[in-house]
């Protein structure tokens, strides 16, 4: 009976960890710590921006959202990070082409902007229509 309580919580512990590893975020830097390389090098690349209304004012609570243009398809995230009070926004990816966007809360969305990484970081600026 000991055996079976104690299979039970290795196996309740192992789920836990493996369902951890599955949802975290491949494209998201969590240490400067390449785990590939172990070097302090990263190989993921910095994308910033603001996002603006129609009228050019920086706009606070955007959900900025991503996904990829590679084949096979990398990743895509649709919770995003939102702006803050400036409308700026930082995300960390992997090298390639990804396709960005912005939400605000009542759905209305940015323009689609495409952008290509490569070790260097880039900067996309996303502006609602109206």
């Amino acid at each position: 009976m000991r055996v079976r309580g104690y299979a039970r919580r290795l196996a309740v512990a192992l789920s836990a960890l493996l369902l951890g590893t599955s949802c975290a975020a491949p494209w998201t830097m969590v240490s400067n710590e390449d785990p590939h390389t172990g070097t302090g090098e990263s190989r993921f690349s910095a994308v910033t921006g603001t996002v603006r209304d129609s009228s050019g004012q920086p706009v606070e609570g955007v959900r900025i959202q991503w996904s990829s243009n590679e084949d096979p398809a990398v990743a895509s995230h649709e919770m995003g990070v939102s702006t803050v009070a400036d409308g700026s926004y930082r995300v960390s990816l992997l090298p390639g082409s990804w396709d960005l966007h912005g939400v605000r809360d009542d759905g209305a969305r940015t323009g689609t902007e495409t952008v290509v990484l490569g070790e260097d970081g880039a900067t996309v600026d996303l502006r609602f229509a109206r």
